[in-house]
């Protein structure tokens, strides 16, 4: 964890989060208390920025520079237009009664103690999709000359080409009204829904273009910041490297790494080494949020005061068994390894967009420290499914797989350590088919507690879900790199049934008992 002087980020407060602030104008007419409600929900927390979203081709409050969404009239229908008829009308009700939604944000979010920042979508394209059209300005609406030529299949019209000056002076003059007339702390420039995208030109274009953009935004800010005597903060914010979903975009090269990123025209390394910003912010949408890997974002900024702010953006579970939401012992799981591998702290993106949500993360993950001996679950994903081979031969597989906690740290200090591996194993007779190692040592395998089973068979039901749990001894688990064995075993000649390991999770728990069959561990 490393300190950006230009903003003060107290270290007990290294939480982030964006969010859209749409869901709230559900009730109308809507009072301005009813606005802000949910930014009380924070009260007490270790969020120490806010970044409220600021809007798409349209503004979410009193804009100067572009009109405020619900300014063009339109005829909804029921089924995509009555939550954004709800919207658009309250945040006119609010603006026509004095109420700008900008500066209540702000005001609240002060009044607790946290920066507000605006998050601006730099290329947002929700008014592309069926039943988006409200969200459309007029502006876009009368240049479709500043459109990419070509569009993706599943949306009804495109997104703005940055080949075009007229986009960038548009943005510039609108984050210029936010800085001067809002008394935000800093300006964020969301590139994860949509970022720049270009119908000609090469990387070396690219970097000009939008490097250029973020120097005019920054002296931009420094200007405003020297007239309101304090500093304003600027921060980038992208797709962190998504290996189960790689093409991030539909346009551009990018793939959510960093290398990807400076050939869409994003160079964070020379934004970062000048000074332009001050947090580079990434998040992440699937399953791998679970291992995400960030090395090539701290490197990136290396030697310069931005700090990285990393996080497992939207609190979903997707793509994983069960669904829900991410639990707070996952959380902390994903923290630790962020920051283990150089995170100066953890962000969020819309996750007050989903209720109910458990607000436990927002309160603990800033304290690295505070996480080390507390109970987390790894859920491994990027590597699995695995072929097991079949029950007449069986088979094996082995995976690598990173762990943040220093268990033998822990014991030496007292603690009681135990832990548990949750498997899935696809097309299994009984619990003993099946074979875990952990570092080498065997790890003694049941059928998990609770789980449904007739007649020695699992129910298909139960699949894709937990079928398994083995308990490899604490000390056998190293900070890093862990070696997972898993056999099936030949014991059924004549069953020609294919096997796979699917899902895999470790439970290290601080100070608990943990029990197997009959014994407490």
């Amino acid at each position: 964890m490393k300190d950006n002087p230009r903003i003060p980020l107290p270290r007990n407060r290294r939480i982030l989060t964006t969010y859209q602030g749409l869901d709230n104008l559900s009730v109308y007419p809507i009072s301005p208390e009813e606005y802000v409600a949910k930014i009380d929900y924070l009260s007490g927390t270790q969020v120490g920025v806010l970044q409220w979203c600021l809007g798409t081709v349209v503004a979410f409050f009193d804009s100067k520079v572009i009109e405020s969404w619900g300014t063009r009239q339109i005829d909804y229908d029921f089924e995509h237009g009555f939550i954004h008829w709800l919207q658009t009308s309250n945040l006119q009700h609010l603006i026509r009664t004095g109420n700008d939604p900008l500066r209540l944000a702000v005001e609240r979010g002060h009044r607790l103690g946290m920066q507000v920042w605006g998050s601006y979508r730099m290329n947002d394209g929700h008014h592309t999709y069926p039943g988006g059209d409200g969200l459309q300005s007029q502006f876009y609406i009368d240049h479709p000359e500043f459109r990419l030529p070509t569009i993706p299949a599943n949306q009804t019209s495109a997104v703005y080409d940055w080949c075009h000056p007229e986009i960038l002076e548009q943005n510039l003059a609108f984050l210029t009204d936010v800085a001067e007339r809002y008394d935000v702390d800093g300006i964020d420039l969301d590139f994860s829904r949509g970022g720049m995208q270009f119908s000609s030109g090469d990387t070396k274009y690219r970097q000009e273009v939008v490097g250029g953009h973020v120097r005019n935004l920054r002296r931009m800010l420094d200007r405003v910041g020297k007239q309101k005597g304090r500093y304003i903060g600027l921060s980038a914010q992208f797709y962190c490297f998504d290996p189960m979903n790689p093409q991030t975009f539909d346009r551009t090269p990018w793939k959510g790494n960093i290398q990807s990123m400076y050939d869409g025209g994003a160079d964070v390394r020379a934004w970062a080494r000048e000074g332009w910003i001050d947090i580079l912010v990434g998040q992440c949408r699937s399953a791998s949020l679970y291992e995400l890997e960030i090395g090539d974002w701290v490197k990136a900024v290396e030697g310069t005061d931005c700090l990285v702010m990393v996080g497992p953006g939207k609190p979903s579970r997707k793509k994983l068994p069960g669904g829900g939401q991410t639990t707070e012992e996952e959380h902390r799981a994903i923290a630790s390894r962020l920051y283990a591998q150089g995170a100066d702290g953890i962000a969020f993106y819309d996750y007050m967009h989903h209720g109910p949500f458990d607000l436990t993360p927002f309160r603990e993950l800033s304290d690295p420290e505070g996480l080390r001996t507390r109970t987390k679950s790894y859920l491994y994903q990027i590597d699995l499914p695995r072929d097991l081979g079949d029950l007449s031969a069986g088979g094996a597989t082995e995976l690598e797989v990173e762990v943040a906690d220093d268990v033998a740290r822990a014991q030496q200090e007292g603690h009681r350590v135990t832990a548990r591996l949750r498997l899935n194993v696809k097309n299994i007779n009984a619990p003993d088919d099946v074979r875990c190692f952990w570092n080498g040592t065997e790890a003694p395998v049941r059928r998990e507690a609770g789980m449904r089973h007739r007649e020695g068979r699992l129910y298909k039901a139960d699949t894709p879900h937990w079928h398994l749990e083995a308990f490899p001894e604490a000390g056998l688990i190293r900070k890093g790199k862990n070696r997972v064995r898993v056999e099936t075993l030949a014991k059924y000649p004549t069953l020609k049934v294919k096997s796979e390991l699917c899902n895999l999770e470790l439970r290290i728990a601080y100070d608990e008992a943990m029990t197997f069959g009959d014994v407490v561990r």
